[in-house]
């Protein structure tokens, strides 16, 4: 006995379904990619960060601070912090907070506590991310000098 099998060849155009599934990844494929590019500039930017108060670090940690050389080595703290951040393209100086503290409660070892923050301002306005996320480093040392 044989059976007859009937195919249905059911025609599909592959070409528009193609660009209906193209139409429906690419926007989604776009804001990951600049989701991906904003989470990397705030990484560079606080990396950025990090350095500038490391730098000011190593020099808080050398410099002899005393009532009449406190007042240009609190500048120059924060101007090592600033030449670090100048190296970004979208720098904006007026995002810059920056505190330099004393604890000078023993005689023998003067403390120098430097906190930064930055506010980072995202490239565009994306639903469920952040505009703007604020970047902070804080850092004590021991002046040994």
């Amino acid at each position: 006995m044989e059976c007859s099998r009937q195919t249905t060849v059911i025609s599909i155009n592959r070409r528009g379904t193609a660009a209906t599934e193209f139409a429906f990844v690419f926007p989604l494929m776009m804001v990951i990619t600049i989701a991906c590019v904003d989470l990397g500039r705030v990484a560079y930017t606080s990396m950025a960060l990090i350095s500038g108060v490391s730098s000011a670090g190593e020099f808080a940690a050398t410099y002899s601070f005393n009532s009449y050389t406190r007042s240009a080595g609190e500048q120059e703290l924060v101007d090592r912090i600033m030449d670090e951040l100048e190296t970004l393209s979208n720098f904006d100086p007026a995002m810059l907070t920056t505190t330099v503290e004393f604890d000078e409660s023993d005689p023998d070892q003067m403390v120098v506590q430097i906190n930064a923050s930055y506010v980072f301002h995202s490239v565009t306005s994306l639903p469920g991310l952040p505009d703007e996320v604020l970047l902070c480093h804080q850092l004590c040392v021991v002046r040994y000098r």
